[in-house]
């Protein structure tokens, strides 16, 4: 019964691409215009990355096109059926543009067959690698869960996971082959540059405007010490006990905790003694913020980049292991490592924190920390012409 059940869904999905390529024959009849577009499911507004991107494209050429489809896609059949207009309008897009931008997996951009004159470049949404994500997960438990009864690896090959990619940017040399294993492509293809934020981090002028909108829009963050709170999204395990934990430990007399949840996570906290920030985005945050707590997410590499202090929170520190892994072991981040909340604000109040070894790390995670935005337009120039 498990296997017909497989077969039926295979065959489906097969069925669901063949008619999408034929669609996507006629759509290739349109011509190729001066275009570049960008697709995100990483949320419904226009990523930062993309913006500066686009103000730079616009710069250096007011004639060029732009088209920015970000949308989010949900599980389950009702929400396919909502996505299928868009679907449609990212398929169009693609199939009259030069140049195809990503930040995350698209499905247009990897199922369809393209014309061999668009490019696809993968910046990928997190800095640096620390935790596996793409081709590493699909045999392990964080990696597993989807919306069909396929395993991971099966739905990845069936839905073209990460096919079509062009250029994928790695944010150094020491990356490349994590990125490649990640991608499932060849290391030749990978562009060391980072991504166009780290511009405005290393920016210190950018990063002081930054903290002069928030602190106008929340005044409460100007005379104690802010903590921000960041941990990653998870498939596995729940996240309200740990958090409700770190709250109670901390002494909101000297201190601001400031909670950010992934965005894509479902679970919504509420501590009328936390602040909760939800129209400045995460970098625009950290400029206000003294210490950030996590626990394996990439915006550490952001805070790092500020040259601010880093504590990891890691109360399932063995089971993450096992279910999801590492590229870069937690061990080689500075910074401690704590099980239990009361370790991690018992350190921040100590104040003893080693910034000479943030540099060192950073250099090596983050190859280039300036020009990335100009870097980056100059290779869709260039494949624009």
């Amino acid at each position: 019964m498990k296997a017909v059940k497989h077969g039926l869904v295979e065959f489906g999905i097969h069925c669901i691409i063949a008619m999408a390529r034929m669609t996507y024959v006629l759509m290739k009849l349109f011509p190729v215009r001066h275009k570049v577009v960008f697709l995100s499911r990483q949320g419904e507004d226009t990523p930062l990355d993309f913006q500066l991107i686009i103000d730079e494209l616009h710069l250096r050429d007011p004639d060029i096109q732009v088209k920015v489809l970000c949308r989010k896609l949900d599980q389950g059949f009702w929400a396919l059926i909502r996505y299928y207009p868009h679907f449609v309008a990212q398929a169009y897009h693609l199939a009259t543009s030069k140049v195809a931008i990503l930040d995350s997996y698209s499905v247009s951009a990897c199922v369809l067959k393209h014309k061999k004159s668009l490019k696809v470049i993968q910046l990928w949404h997190g800095l640096g690698a620390f935790k596996k994500f793409g081709y590493s997960v699909h045999d392990v438990a964080e990696g597993q869960r989807g919306p069909t009864p396929l395993d991971a690896r099966r739905m990845a090959e069936l839905m073209h996971q990460h096919e079509n990619y062009d250029v994928v940017i790695a944010s150094s040399q020491h990356h490349v082959p994590h990125y490649a294993q990640a991608f499932h492509i060849d290391p030749e293809k990978i562009m060391v540059a980072s991504l166009p934020r780290v511009d405005l981090l290393c920016d210190p002028h950018s990063v002081a405007e930054m903290r002069t909108r928030l602190e106008a829009a929340y005044p409460a963050l100007i005379g104690k010490k802010n903590i921000i709170f960041s941990p990653t999204f998870r498939h596995l395990g729940s996240m309200e006990a740990p958090i409700r934990a770190l709250a109670d430990e901390v002494d909101y007399t000297n201190y601001n905790l400031i909670i950010r949840l992934h965005p894509l996570t479902e679970l919504s906290y509420e501590d009328p003694r936390t602040l909760k920030i939800d129209d400045f985005s995460t970098l625009e945050i950290l400029s206000a913020c003294d210490y950030m707590i996590t626990d394996y997410s990439a915006v550490t590499f952001e805070m790092f980049l500020l040259g601010k202090p880093v504590f990891f929170y890691q109360f399932d520190a063995e089971s993450y292991e096992s279910e999801r892994g590492f590229y870069t072991p937690p061990s080689e981040f500075p910074g401690g490592r704590y099980a239990q909340a009361q370790g991690v604000l018992r350190s921040i109040e100590a104040d003893e924190y080693d910034l000479d070894a943030i540099s060192t790390f950073i250099d090596r995670e983050i190859e280039f920390q300036s020009g990335n935005t100009a870097r980056l337009v100059s290779l869709i120039e260039e494949f624009c012409q």
